[in-house]
């Protein structure tokens, strides 16, 4: 039992490096005009300036807002943390970037939008796996079963396990049963 305590720790210790380290890129890049997935709406707000308009909904899973910035420029955020761009580019609205020689992010005018890495380094890990075969797992009221196709936020992984969130908590399944290679 103790070597279980021990390797979570060690895998949660390097998942909240790589969410400061993530944070950390995102401030900076925020101070250039650029945004990118994972951002915070302050982040966000720092790159592109205040929208024109923000339209709210409010849903049991919490708040999704949409921001518009022009009619081809909008930000889609749920629970204040940038989840898809809409448009290509930055609006003319932005404000001037800091840095004019840093390369642009490049945006795709779809709702699941990833925007190309900005940074010298190696792209980003996915934000959401699939599941590619059906997955049970347990959970603090029994054991439920996950259907292939159901698309999950991927938190960290390992070699052999993806760390997904399902239901506000944090679970391993095996990798094998996921879309990662």
């Amino acid at each position: 039992m103790g070597m279980c305590v021990k390797i979570y720790n060690e895998q949660d210790q390097r998942v909240r490096i790589e969410v400061a380290n993530e944070e950390k890129e995102n401030e900076e890049l925020s101070k250039t005009g650029h945004i990118r997935i994972g951002m915070t709406a302050k982040q966000c707000r720092a790159a592109w300036g205040e929208p024109e308009k923000v339209n709210r909904t409010r849903r049991a899973e919490g708040v999704h807002d949409q921001w518009v910035y022009d009619e081809d420029h909008y930000l889609y955020l749920d629970n204040g943390v940038l989840r898809s761009i809409q448009g290509i580019g930055r609006p003319e609205s932005a404000p001037a970037e800091a840095t004019p020689s840093a390369p642009a992010v490049e945006h795709f005018a779809v709702q699941t939008a990833t925007p190309a890495p900005t940074m010298a380094t190696a792209p980003p890990p996915p934000d959401f796996t699939t599941l590619t075969q059906d997955v049970s797992i347990s959970v603090p009221y029994g054991v439920i079963g996950l259907q292939r196709g159901t698309k999950l936020k991927l938190i960290g992984r390992d070699d052999a396990r993806a760390r997904v969130r399902y239901d506000n908590a944090d679970y391993w399944i095996p990798i094998g049963s996921t879309d990662l290679r």
